[in-house]
């Protein structure tokens, strides 16, 4: 790796700027999110870990993922318009 391509992937991965997350889990429609209430609550534990202030958690209900948005298009949209994204 060229040294230009190195302090471009280190650029990529800078995350200094950022303060503020919201914590997303995902679980079936139609099924129960209680699992994905833990899975929230432990996100939320690891990015205070490393010094973020979660703003919020949101428990999406999928039908299917979203291959480029990984939720579905609406969350997506949702989380964009409260700034996070």
């Amino acid at each position: 790796m060229s040294e230009a391509e190195r302090k471009q992937q280190e650029e990529r991965y800078d995350l200094s700027s950022i303060s503020r997350v919201a914590v997303v889990g995902i679980f079936p429609s139609g099924m129960s999110r209680a699992g994905c209430d833990e899975h929230l609550a432990e996100l939320t534990r690891l990015a205070e870990t490393y010094g973020f202030t979660v703003e919020e958690a949101f428990a999406c209900p999928i039908k299917k993922l979203n291959a480029t948005t990984f939720i579905g298009s609406g969350k997506a949209e949702e989380t964009c318009r409260k700034g996070y994204f």
